[in-house]
């Protein structure tokens, strides 16, 4: 019986902090949130998450942000309406002009990683990727679809109608 980790994007949140006086602040820090999902149909265990984020930095060439959790969540199989899933999440540091991206909701970021599991049989570590290029904002989230592999372009080669 083969298992997986189905992995879901579920937004950001962050850019901005509300005081206890009401008052809202810029916050320096935002939040990348995930969910793991147990469709299968026995439990594995989540036992280490690793998360790659590269996105557009003020001064810096884009590269990626590597962020690690190990854990022990046990998720039981997901059942008719009811999802068993593990939240996870990457914490980011925002300079000023990200922040602001972020609140007029064109953030930008890629997003890969790997999930290991121990599965309900076999007892040895397996692993999931996971892979997203979204934008997001306060009130959205728009994540871009695989295209596809990238072709390539072969000899022009001339029809004969005859």
């Amino acid at each position: 019986m083969r298992q997986w980790v189905d992995v879901e994007l579920v937004g950001m949140e962050g850019g901005t902090r509300v005081e206890a006086s009401g008052e809202v602040k810029p916050d320096a820090v935002a939040k990348i949130k995930f969910k793991a999902i147990n469709n299968t149909s026995l439990p594995f265990t989540v036992k280490k998450i690793v998360t790659n984020i590269s996105r557009n930095r003020s001064g810096e060439t884009p590269g990626w942000e590597v962020f690690e959790v190990e854990d022990e969540a046990i998720l039981p199989p997901s059942k008719d309406e009811k999802e068993s899933s593990h939240p996870f999440f990457v914490p980011l540091d925002l300079d000023e002009a990200a922040r602001r991206a972020y609140l007029d909701g064109n953030f930008m970021f890629s997003a890969s990683g790997r999930v290991f599991f121990e599965p309900a049989v076999g007892r040895r570590r397996e692993e999931q990727s996971f892979g997203y290029v979204a934008v997001c904002g306060p009130n959205k989230l728009a994540i871009f679809p695989y295209a596809g592999k990238y072709p390539r372009k072969g000899k022009y080669h001339r029809q004969n109608p005859n």
